[in-house]
């Protein structure tokens, strides 16, 4: 009877060092994204860097590492454990882009977009993967001037085309409203000097 009873507490010593270990090997991988000030604003022609941290600071080397916009299955750019994966870049961005991993053992990358053109303005998603856990953040490129970005197919133009015709159309109906209460008033100060 003593003997199962030590044998039961050795038991329960085990599990809950076990239980310990896993808690503390699982909130180790636990992480969240930073990202640099956001929106990121460079002129037509020049590099802009959107940068990415781990948050608590913890060394990035053996995670997987992605920039996409839209379709997460399009890539900017990533870093497999390696500085450079082409296969899986959007060929818009091949030759364009750069991956800064200096400071990559505190856990900050950069994506240097080299050659800024209209069609980059937007979101750029940041995520990094770890065996256990996966965490994302967004940095907002946008152009330094007065640029807008290309449509990026006939349905977004004609959205555009849709939202300034409404402007139009309100921006419209304010004008006509107002010399509507011009004309009042005009007609007001008219009969206050006949009178």
């Amino acid at each position: 009877m003593i003997g199962a009873m030590a044998g039961l507490r050795i038991t329960t010593i085990f599990t809950f060092m076990s239980l310990i270990i896993t808690l503390q090997t699982s909130s180790a991988q636990r992480f969240d994204i930073k990202v640099t000030e956001t929106p990121v604003i460079a002129p037509v022609g020049s590099d802009a860097d959107l940068g990415c941290s781990l948050v608590p600071a913890d060394s990035a080397e053996s995670m997987t590492i992605k920039f996409h916009r839209g379709d997460p299955n399009s890539y900017v750019y990533v870093y497999n454990k390696n500085p450079y994966d082409p296969g899986s870049q959007d060929e818009k961005y091949k030759d364009r882009t750069e991956f800064l991993t200096e400071n990559i053992r505190q856990g900050q990358v950069t994506l240097k977009i080299k050659n800024v053109q209209p069609s980059d303005t937007g979101s750029y998603t940041c995520l990094f993967v770890a065996p256990n856990h996966y965490s994302t953040g967004i940095v907002e490129l946008q152009l330094a001037g007065n640029y807008r970005a290309a449509p990026r197919n006939d349905q977004e133009a004609c959205n555009n085309n849709q939202e300034a015709s409404k402007n139009y159309q309100a921006a419209s109906k304010r004008f006509q409203a107002a010399s509507k209460r011009f004309q009042a008033a005009s007609k007001r100060f008219q009969a206050s000097k006949a009178g």
